[in-house]
């Protein structure tokens, strides 16, 4: 039934009897741990992406509305789907309700559904914890008008309302499950007291920089699976302000000469290796064939000196919603 617990994390212990691992989410469905994701991926050049990632064998794929890509998205879909080759239920296929949708999630849905040309999602996530009204259509404001701040605070949309109208999409059969991204504890944990469909997902910010154990463990204890964004810790936000990159880190290098892998797959199979699933994102189909293909195991010694990389560095803040203190 919807919401209600599976059968746990499946976390193989070797690469080589899975070409891509599953975690089994607590309604049951699998999700491919190793995906693609399409975020900061421009249109022109978004649709070919997904369609190389597809074509490497990639079977989970990561989209959003506010990614303003999802129409070319749904063109790849198509053309790939219309080769005969997979059918549309091996892919997972993931996307998100935005800020200003709050108030009509099926209707948001829906609209998500027509731009992915698709019938129905594995996954729709709250992309984040804030609601703001809607604006005719558009996404947000230009954040340099002098009510932008007034509008981020706009929302009148609970919580309750909007994962009310969450679980209706999987009453309509369009989207399997439901969950959350950018969410704090304690906001779940309100969340699950009304809860009809438990949510399936959180997806974070998670690196060995910022790793959010606390939000992580206790999502996890209860039943609510982790995919992890910006797993390089290569997000534009942060690199201005001169920040060392995590994949230039010393252990980093020395785990990944170790390996004999590059230091992004050592970084993704970290990931992998703690039971996450992960949505790396490059444009270059040599990249996106190496993302993919990790086919390594990493010791639990050396899991070890890679969680004591932990900073607390978000490279993506937050606080652009408005210096709103979510996350504090």
């Amino acid at each position: 039934k919807p919401g209600e617990v599976g059968e746990g994390l499946k976390k193989p212990t070797s690469m080589a009897a899975t070409s891509n691992p599953t975690i089994t989410l607590n309604n049951g469905h699998k999700m491919p741990a190793i995906g693609y994701g399409t975020w900061q991926a421009k249109p022109g050049e978004v649709g070919e992406a997904v369609y190389q990632a597809l074509k490497t064998g990639v079977r989970s794929i990561d989209c959003a509305k506010i990614y303003r890509n999802q129409e070319e998205v749904g063109r790849a879909f198509t053309r790939f789907f219309k080769e005969g080759n997979v059918k549309r239920e091996e892919v997972f296929i993931t996307s998100k309700l935005w800020n200003t949708e709050w108030a009509d999630p099926v209707q948001a849905l829906k609209t998500t559904l027509k731009e992915l040309e698709l019938d129905y999602l594995d996954l729709y996530l709250v992309h984040t914890a804030q609601c703001w009204e809607p604006l005719d259509g558009e996404l947000g404001p230009d954040p340099k008008k002098a009510n932008f701040q007034e509008f981020l605070e706009s929302g009148k949309t609970s919580v309750k309302d909007m994962w009310q109208g969450m679980e209706k999409g999987v009453d309509q059969g369009l989207t399997r499950a439901i969950g959350v991204s950018n969410f704090p504890v304690l906001m779940i944990k309100d969340l699950l007291t009304y809860a009809r469909i438990k949510p399936a997902i959180q997806q974070n910010e998670i690196h060995p920089y910022f790793q959010q154990k606390g939000n992580t463990e206790w999502c996890l204890k209860h039943g609510i699976q982790i995919t992890c964004y910006s797993s390089l810790a290569l997000a534009s936000p942060a690199l201005k302000e001169g920040h060392e990159k995590l994949p230039e880190d010393p252990k980093v290098v020395e785990l990944a000469k170790k390996y004999n892998r590059s230091a992004a797959q050592v970084l993704l199979r970290w990931a992998v290796d703690k039971g996450y699933s992960i949505i790396p994102k490059s444009l270059k189909p040599e990249r996106i064939a190496e993302n993919f293909n990790l086919d390594f195991t990493i010791s639990a010694d050396d899991i070890k000196q890679l969680d004591a990389l932990e900073r607390g560095f978000r490279t993506v803040p937050q606080d652009f919603f408005g210096h709103i203190p979510y996350y504090e």
